[in-house]
């Protein structure tokens, strides 16, 4: 049984379609729960019709507690499979997307090569591409890594600076949900799926599906969206943005290793101690100089994918 969890905010021109594609799955052995942020609008009621409707493929939470972030509500998702779902595979699911008739297969048949290959007490996480579409579902780039310039690069030192798994193509196992679910509401997180991918790729194993199993809608209420990567009118936006922007994201990444560690640390089997060490000293850059930061970064190769990106790094550092 494969459990997604759903979180929902104020969606209602969306949910039904994104609803409607997972009810069209090729793979049937899954349950959805649904947790909605107290939204304005008149999600929640539709969600109540999905599930009298599906009553034992849909459960819906009654917690409605603002969480006012889309991270925490997939935080309080987690939790509550931790503590109410007996699953050995959780997926993660937004709002406004459309899956693709065979992401459920697609997703678990790498996953089930992975847990032949690793066993499943260590964290396993698979993702996917993604094709890029409008809010019509029509066709924008169909692939998102490439539209981004992002790769499925599954090296913990291109992933603690710059996150390329998409929380709404990821599969993961019940060894990484339970780590996961130990993480607090806070602001020390980047986002939920940069989270779940640095302790996979710390504790575990990240595996890759090299297609698009997810129509990744583009409009204007987009909490997270794609930006054309090779756009020069993008590189112009991201430079005049400045560096306190970036300096801010960057910073948010020390402190969000910082607290893998502190939650992690004593974790059985423990990491290599190279990535221990490589660890402490990228969460220790918080409080380090430039010069400090651009030695580390050249020492351990942790640089951003693209040309214009390692300038604005170096550069911002």
């Amino acid at each position: 049984m494969i459990e997604i969890l759903l979180a929902t905010y104020n969606g209602s021109e969306y949910i039904e379609e994104q609803i409607n594609s997972i009810l069209s799955q090729t793979f049937k052995e899954w349950h959805l729960t649904i947790r909605d942020d107290f939204s304005t609008d008149d999600t929640y009621d539709k969600l109540l019709e999905f599930q009298g409707m599906y009553p034992e493929k849909i459960k819906v939470l009654e917690d409605r507690t603002a969480s006012k972030k889309a991270c925490f509500n997939f935080m309080r998702l987690t939790r509550y499979a931790m503590e109410n779902v007996d699953a050995p595979f959780y997926m993660f699911c937004d709002q406004d997307d459309v899956w693709e008739p065979d992401k459920i297969e697609q997703t678990f048949n790498m996953m089930k090569k992975m847990s032949r290959k690793y066993g499943e007490n260590i964290p396993l996480l698979v993702h996917t591409d993604l094709f890029v579409v409008d809010e019509n579902l029509s066709i924008i780039s169909p692939s998102f890594m490439r539209y981004t310039n992002l790769d499925e690069s599954k090296n913990l030192c291109d992933l603690l600076i710059m996150n390329s798994v998409v929380g709404c193509t990821i599969m993961v196992n019940r060894c990484l949900l339970e780590m996961f679910s130990k993480a607090p509401e806070c602001d020390r997180i980047h986002m939920h799926d940069h989270f779940m991918a640095l302790i996979a790729a710390t504790y575990g194993k990240i595996g890759y599906v090299k297609c698009s199993t997810i129509k990744y809608r583009q409009h204007n209420d987009n909490s997270m969206g794609a930006a054309d990567a090779a756009s020069f009118t993008h590189k112009i936006k991201r430079f005049a943005n400045g560096s306190k922007h970036y300096k801010e994201d960057v910073m948010l990444t020390y402190k969000q290793v910082g607290l893998l560690l502190e939650l992690y640390e004593n974790e059985n089997p423990k990491p290599d101690e190279k990535i221990v060490s490589l660890l402490h000293g990228y969460a220790e850059l918080e409080n380090a100089d430039k010069l400090k930061r651009i030695k580390f970064y050249i020492k351990y190769k942790i640089l951003k994918k693209g040309f214009s990106r390692c300038i604005f790094q170096l550069l911002w550092a």
